[in-house]
């Protein structure tokens, strides 16, 4: 009777992201991926952080545990804070000291974990741990339990590329904003796109500066890279492109695109997770529902910058300036303006709301922007090209207005005005930072929403949108299999049933193996972290530096130059010969593939011995035979009685040097 082949046991992973829900969204959606194969996830917050998320956790809540991890108080840190969502911009660097004081916690943990028997489930000993940018203190606590780690960056391709790996900047020394003005050298010419601009130049010169916490933050990102053996990003082939490779080319491991993973509920979650409540019991969204029925199809444009976009009040006014000049040309508007932190009311200009009724509305506090996104009426997106929220535009297929307002946004917001799916605003460097016009705002919004561009960017827009909701294309290809690394190198063939890798890796740490997944980026991660990716015992090896031979016997060296294999060389006797046994045991010598004969190794080091002086023999007169070859060959002496006679000559020798 044939064995019947058990299933491998499901994995148990933990997954810790950064204190923002820009982040805890997107790991939630990756925890739910692996959840719904079988796998086990652990997922670590703050106390606040994972009260909002339990009530949006699907059924898969038994094999998702919420593990809270309570934040150490730090001076000047608001009472509470625990997200960025808590604190204005300028004590961000404050939360990241009191995230820093999770190591300990998190180490007590872990040991735990790992200190009982072989279980089951969350009881089972931690096989991954899933981290952001932010933990470079994890992955030395994770190797004390032989715990491997694998990074998770929600940036898009092209801000993680543009960073690059310490090396190539320490090669590359940048510190000047000019330095982040243009291209890095490792970019291709072909993304020439990829560089900040002014103001956002000084932002990222900022970031590689230490802040309150002790560390800059790309200097987290340099180090979660470095000690991480797999590297997720949030991106995918259609986006990003080319970019994608260029990933794991330049940190020399494997990079495997995230895909959408699930852009409909991360937009469901998200909005909830920050929101106020049910939008089904808010009368404040009913009305604005109402309001867009009344509205032509496809004439409204959404805004919205994020629940964390740092917008001063000369931003507010630019944009209000902005949008009233494009109501006087034919637009309408549904502007979610969120509240300062610490202020009642938002700085709207006087009057402002009564000179644009009945084409534009402004909502203080949380929309239901999923809601208002798919209404038939919106045709627009007034964004700050944050990722989650291109995302939402990709699931609906609006043509965008981009306004990036700080980190990786202005990268992002280039390559999709490259796509032609939309416009950038531009700003006005000067003082110090970017100046927004809103003269420059009404300009960007009338092209998009009603201007000769606008069919152009809606199609494209659309080609995108179907596309990245093609689920059969996402699965077999935001995977990335056959693009994963210039190391590893991936042979994968479409079958009925999934697909069929064989992975042939040379870098440290990842062994050779081969195996069968159901298509989809998640399950290729599954497959990476189950198999190819463990970690397996290192070994140093042995450096062998060649070295000059020592004086040898007549004997042994004309055996040692009839060798093509050095290996008796590394076995040299007591007087720093080689031994008869050395000798004996080297690789025969009858497979050494013919080549011209060697010359013998001189006895001594020094100078080539001089030729031989004596002349050649004449040749012989036209029509004499030549004499035999046999009796050109030299004649082999006799031996005395217990002299061991030399070896036969091989058919063929090989030259050791």
């Amino acid at each position: 009777m044939a064995e019947t082949k058990q299933e491998p046991s499901p994995l148990h992973v933990v997954v810790f992201p950064w204190l923002a829900f820009g982040h805890i969204i997107p790991y939630l959606e990756l925890s739910e991926h692996l959840a719904k194969r079988g796998h086990f996830v652990t997922f670590i917050s703050a106390p606040r952080n994972l009260a909002k998320l339990r009530p949006i956790l699907t059924e898969l809540k038994p094999r998702i545990r919420l593990l809270p991890l309570s934040l150490p108080a730090v001076d000047g840190l608001p009472a509470g804070a625990e997200s960025t969502a808590d604190v204005p911009p300028e004590k961000v660097e404050l939360l990241k000291i009191a995230f820093d004081g999770l190591a300990a916690p998190f180490a007590a943990f872990l040991a735990d974990a790992c200190a009982g028997e072989e279980g089951h489930g969350h009881g089972r000993r931690p096989d991954w741990i899933l981290l952001d940018f932010a933990h470079h203190w994890l992955p030395p606590i994770a190797s004390e339990h032989e715990v491997p780690c694998a990074v998770f960056f929600i940036f898009p391709a092209a801000c993680v590329a543009f960073i690059g790996p310490k090396e190539l900047n320490d090669a590359h020394p940048r510190s000047s904003p000019a330095d982040f003005a243009v291209p890095p050298p490792w970019i291709p010419s072909s993304h020439s796109c990829i560089a900040f601009r002014g103001h956002e130049a000084e932002w990222i010169a900022g970031a590689l500066q230490p802040n309150a916490s002790g560390i800059s933050d790309i200097g987290r990102i340099w180090e979660t890279a470095k000690l991480c053996p797999l590297i997720m990003c949030r991106c995918s082939h259609e986006v990003d492109g080319p970019l994608v490779p260029l990933l794991a080319e330049l940190y020399r491991k494997p990079v495997l695109p995230s895909g959408l993973l699930s852009p409909y509920a991360a937009a469901a979650r998200a909005s909830s997770a920050t929101g106020a409540g049910d939008d089904d019991d808010d009368e404040e969204a009913a009305s604005l529902m109402r309001w867009l029925d009344a509205q032509p199809e496809r004439s409204v444009l959404y805004v919205a910058f994020g629940s964390e976009a740092p917008l001063t009040p000369e931003h507010v006014a630019a944009l209000a300036h902005g949008l009233e000049l494009a109501v006087a040309g034919g637009v309408r508007f549904v502007w979610a303006l969120r509240k300062p932190i610490g202020e009642e009311t938002p700085p709207l200009p006087d009057g402002f709301e009564g000179r644009v009724a009945g084409q534009g509305v402004v909502r203080v506090g949380w929309v239901p922007q999923v809601r208002v996104l798919a209404h038939a009426a919106v045709g627009g997106f007034m964004t700050h090209a944050g990722m989650s929220s291109l995302m939402e535009s990709f699931l609906f297929g609006h043509p965008l207005v981009m306004l990036p307002l700080f980190a990786d946004q202005g990268l992002t917001a280039r390559l999709m005005a490259e796509r032609r799916v939309g416009l950038e605003v531009p700003w006005r460097d000067g003082g110090g930072g970017g100046e927004l016009a809103g003269e420059d705002v009404a300009r960007t919004v009338r092209r998009v929403m009603v201007g000769e561009e606008r069919e152009e960017f809606a199609r494209n827009a659309r080609e995108l949108k179907e596309v990245l909701w093609d689920t059969a294309r996402q699965e077999s290809t935001c995977g990335g299999a056959g693009e994963m690394n210039s190391r590893i190198h991936a042979t994968a063939s479409s079958q009925p049933e999934g697909i069929r890798l064989r992975l042939h890796s040379s870098s440290p740490g990842i062994a050779r193996s081969r195996g069968r997944f159901l298509a989809g980026p998640t399950s290729l991660f599954i497959f990476l972290l189950r198999s190819a990716l463990r970690p397996r015992r290192q070994h140093r090896p042995r450096l062998r530096w060649p070295r000059p031979p020592p004086p040898l016997p007549a004997t042994a060296r004309t055996l040692i130059s009839r060798c093509h294999r050095p290996r008796c060389w590394h076995h040299p006797g007591s007087d720093g010969h080689p031994t008869a046994s050395a000798v004996a045991n080297c690789h025969p010598h009858t497979n050494v593939p013919a080549l011209s004969p060697p010359p013998l190794l001189p006895a001594t080091r020094g100078p080539p011995p001089p030729a031989p002086t004596a002349s050649r023999p004449p040749p012989p007169p036209p029509g004499a035979r030549r004499p035999c070859q046999a009796s050109r060959r030299p004649s082999i002496p006799s031996t005395a009685a217990g002299d061991e006679a030399p070896p036969a000559a091989p058919k063929s020798l090989t030259p050791l040097i």
